[in-house]
């Protein structure tokens, strides 16, 4: 009886089929990757849903009053002043809803660790609207459209304003959005897509596109894009 001999395969075969393997590697990594972004996203708008809820919360019992204005190093501590996220902790139970999930630790790109690495009480990829901190609800034009925190690509241990109060003889606020940081991109509200989610005052989370975003979303003027100098200054609209 004949045997039959096994035929194996050849070089040519052989590189065929890694160059499809390659092929559907790159057509299906970058869905991957939109995939799991996408995840992320909303991962985060529903953190900031429950941050938007503590917030509720904090206002009625607070005479419908936001926190205070002001920027707090490691806003968890129990010592810590009042601000916009230190404040709503007693009403969220949950300290993991402060930051997203594709927020990067901000001393990975070069930020000083000791000064503002995340600590188990204080981490954040939120910043609060200084506009609107500290004021009462009722002088708010239209809440549902005025936002109340953005997000930062990084996160760290504080509780930042942007935009800030810089004189308040004048009324004058700066960085609504900043594209003047690492890699000169747009560092607010830049982190999904081209975009961010946002917490508007009423406490409803939304995303909105990077280019969407106006200085008047922030209660601003004069009313521009981010194509604005992110250093110009402006005034309250009320």
């Amino acid at each position: 009886m004949q045997r039959r001999t096994s035929r194996g395969f050849t070089l040519i075969e052989l590189l065929v089929v890694i160059a499809i393997i390659a092929i559907l590697a790159a057509i299906l990594f970058p869905v991957f990757a939109q995939a799991r972004e996408k995840a992320r996203q909303t991962a985060c708008l529903s953190n900031m849903k429950q941050v938007g809820l503590a917030l509720n919360m904090y206002t009625q019992d607070w005479d419908e009053m936001l926190p205070p204005n002001f920027t707090v190093d490691r806003f968890g501590e129990p010592n810590a002043p009042a601000s916009f996220l230190g404040s709503i902790i007693p009403y969220s139970k949950n300290r993991n809803i402060f930051y997203c999930p594709s927020s990067v630790a901000a001393e990975s790109v070069g930020y000083d660790k000791k000064a503002y690495a995340c600590s188990e009480l204080s981490c954040s990829s939120y910043q609060g609207n200084g506009v609107v901190m500290g004021r009462a609800l009722a002088t708010m034009p239209s809440p549902a459209d005025l936002v109340y925190l953005d997000e930062n690509m990084f996160r760290w241990n504080q509780a930042w304003l942007r935009p800030q109060l810089t004189d308040a003889k004048k009324g004058s606020y700066m960085w609504w959005h900043w594209n003047q940081g690492i890699g000169k991109t747009e560092q607010y509200s830049n982190v999904h897509s081209s975009g961010g989610n946002l917490v508007f005052i009423d406490g409803h989370a939304k995303y909105k596109s990077i280019k969407a975003l106006r200085s008047t979303d922030f209660g601003l003027l004069p009313d521009v894009g981010i194509e604005a100098d992110s250093n110009k200054v402006y005034t309250a609209a009320f």
